[in-house]
């Protein structure tokens, strides 16, 4: 508001923090305009996503001003397109804060053009604040996922993309406790690729060595690649593929079934769509999964959190294996065992279910007591079920695994002792094969 019979003014704006400029030079960066119509005015050159620190000042005469009123401060929004990253409501050094609720809407800058965002990192609180990511320039557009969590690797949300000409919107909110990080992405907006990636990629039921692989196709490729390489491999879209890719070219439409893989290994799973001889597109993934163990190879059977980890609260887990020739048994020696005794078990079946005859349950440290060994009927399976309850872990276990004929001469099961005097007990077992006599 104008205090006097000014009619002339004079605004700048310089970088917030900058030295008030009534004792204090203008710096040479300052951003100044001479207004001669009656406020509000628009002052352009500003930076996108950048801190202000405005004055103005009025000028009665040409030898006569006003000191400056101010400073207020502002920050002019991100221009995406140009390369601003788009931040959590916390920038890129603070966490976000408690019972946000904030909409960001990324649009393509012509009708041609295309926007792609793509997060380097995530974390928010798990399952309490939330990103929900819209294709369209609101959140009645359709939702293209919702993600919360510390998401890393191939589980970061995206990359997103537009339809031609379209936006992306993308909501956040947080309850009233609880800031994490946030999170950090890059943005670009460009003419759509001449031969788009394929989309909705997932890696799902694998086996021993292979993985079913499945994408849509977004233009109208007929010929994908598909790849497998060790999880954590750099992406190669910026970085050569390694020698130990495993590639194969699809010629018919997905799903596609990659065989060649090792058992019991985690593999990053990449796809892209072949237009031309000359016109590929970018690779999407990764997506992470594990083989299953080839336990009659040689890999050990372990809890669930690995032969490197603790396994998880709340489980509850069923292995089966089976011998890989049905004239051969399995057997199954423990090596270690430890869960939370009395609350986290594990019991063994005999046959591929729980309907099988129950061979025992077992919690607890039992170092000098292991389960086992477990042998099987000839081509027969043993199962078994681990449960652990809401809290308190331990280190699990670790078993080899053997799959071979049965002995010539089976060894003796069920042995007990009963009716023990200073002297003597009464002892029994179960005969497996054709002995009739025992050594004991």
């Amino acid at each position: 508001m104008e205090s006097g019979t000014a009619t002339s003014w004079v605004v700048i704006a310089v970088p917030a923090g900058t030295p008030n400029p009534n004792n204090n030079p203008i710096p040479g960066t300052a951003i100044t305009a001479t207004v001669t119509t009656p406020p509000p005015y628009v002052l352009n050159g500003l930076s996108s996503n950048t801190d202000y620190d405005y004055y103005v000042r009025a000028v009665c005469s040409p030898t006569d001003s006003s000191t400056w009123a101010g400073p207020r401060n502002f920050k002019t929004q991100p221009d995406f397109c140009a390369g601003d990253h788009f931040f959590d409501p916390g920038g890129p050094n603070a966490q976000y804060g408690n019972n946000a609720n904030v909409t960001t809407t990324i649009c393509a800058p012509t009708p041609a053009d295309i926007v792609t965002v793509t997060f380097l990192n995530f974390n928010t609180e798990s399952g309490f604040d939330f990103v929900r990511v819209y294709n369209g320039p609101n959140a009645t557009s359709p939702l293209l996922g919702t993600y919360s969590g510390a998401l890393t690797g191939a589980n970061l949300p995206g990359p997103f993309e537009s339809n031609v000409g379209g936006c992306l919107t993308f909501v956040f909110t947080s309850d009233g406790s609880g800031t994490r990080d946030g999170w950090e992405a890059t943005v670009t907006c460009g003419p759509p690729p001449t031969c788009p990636k394929p989309k909705n990629f997932v890696a799902s039921n694998p086996t021993m060595n292979s993985v079913q692989l499945n994408w849509l196709e977004a233009g109208t490729a007929t010929s994908w690649i598909v790849m497998a390489v060790p999880t954590g491999t750099p992406d190669p879209n910026t970085n050569p593929i390694p020698g130990t890719a495993i590639t194969a070219t699809v010629t018919t439409p997905p799903p596609y079934v990659l065989g060649g893989l090792t058992s019991n290994t985690e593999y990053d799973f990449y796809v892209r769509a072949v237009c031309s001889p000359t016109d590929s597109s970018t690779w999407t993934g990764p997506r992470t999964l594990r083989t299953l163990p080839n336990y009659c190879a040689g890999d050990h059977f372990y809890d669930p959190g690995g032969p490197n980890g603790q396994y998880g609260n709340s489980a509850n887990v069923t292995t089966t294996i089976c011998p890989a020739n049905p004239t051969d048994m399995v057997t199954v020696t423990f090596n270690s065992f430890n869960t939370e005794a009395g609350y986290d078990f594990v019991r063994v079946y005999e046959g591929t279910g729980t309907t099988g005859t129950l061979l025992g349950t077992y919690a607890g440290d039992l170092t000098n007591n292991l389960p086992g060994p477990f042998e099987s009927t000839v081509g027969g399976c043993l199962t078994f079920v681990f449960t652990s309850d809401g809290s308190g872990t331990r280190d699990g276990w670790d078993a080899t695994v053997t799959c071979a004929p049965p002995p010539t001469c089976p060894k003796p099961k069920n042995l007990s002792a009963t009716n023990m005097t200073q002297t003597s007990a009464d002892l029994n077992w179960q005969e497996m094969g054709t002995a009739t006599q025992w050594e004991v």
